[in-house]
């Protein structure tokens, strides 16, 4: 006879991965599957706002080998935080099950075995090699920084973003105060900061990387 449900968590790591794999005569359902998540809070977040699947999130993280703590990758080298939806397959399998536990602000990190995120495929590398070699486990520190920021249209929170909500977005993609005066100094809008151009902010005095930072964001989280 099959297992239970109840009875996955009574399973060696071994017996789990492997049913994991599809090796196991019933299929694990997400629910079963997120026990392989090892989630550690760094930072507790409001504990009331927590993303559901098809919400449009925006995130900060950096990803590390488990095996030697080498960082592969990180959006804050980059200045540039990740948009995504979640629970729609855009992402690896342990960030769908593990970031909707997640509430809004938390800093999180989230210990993957391989079978949850890039598997036997690995990430090819442009250079030739991997970027993440097959059956690698993975740790990435998650930070959720924004949930439903343009909703299911391409206007929805953007239009309603007041000066202040802005200026709080821009701290937390790591604009430069410098950046932030400006646009407190526009007492720019969603709606406004929707249409915006380059040249309205480097008019201001603002810095082009800053310039950059601030509407990739916004057409990323847009084209959501």
């Amino acid at each position: 006879p099959h297992r239970g449900e109840s009875n996955y968590r009574d399973m060696s790591m071994r017996e789990a991965l492997r049913m994991a794999r599809g090796g196991g005569r019933k299929p694990m359902s997400d629910k079963n599957l997120a026990f392989l998540v090892k989630k550690r809070i760094i930072k507790e977040g409001d504990k009331q706002t927590f993303p559901k699947k098809g919400d449009r999130l925006v995130m900060h993280y950096t990803g590390r080998f488990k095996i030697n703590g080498r960082k592969f990758d990180s959006s804050r080298d980059r200045k540039e935080p990740f948009c995504f939806t979640i629970g729609v397959g855009q992402v690896i399998k342990g960030w769908d099950l593990g970031i909707l536990s997640m509430s809004l602000g938390e800093v999180a990190t989230l210990d993957l075995p391989s079978v949850l995120c890039y598997g036997e495929r690995g990430v090819a590398s442009d250079e030739g090699g991997y970027k993440v070699p097959p059956n690698a486990a993975l740790v990435f520190e998650v930070e959720l920084l924004e949930i439903n920021l343009a909703g299911n249209t391409k206007s929805a929170n953007l239009a309603k973003m007041t000066t202040e909500k802005i200026v709080a977005w821009m701290r937390k993609i790591g604009a430069s105060e410098k950046g932030i005066e400006v646009v407190e100094g526009m007492k720019l809008i969603g709606e406004e900061l929707m249409d915006a151009e380059a040249e309205d902010f480097t008019d201001e005095g603002m810095s082009e990387d800053d310039v950059k930072l601030l509407l990739d964001a916004v057409e990323k989280c847009k084209s959501g």
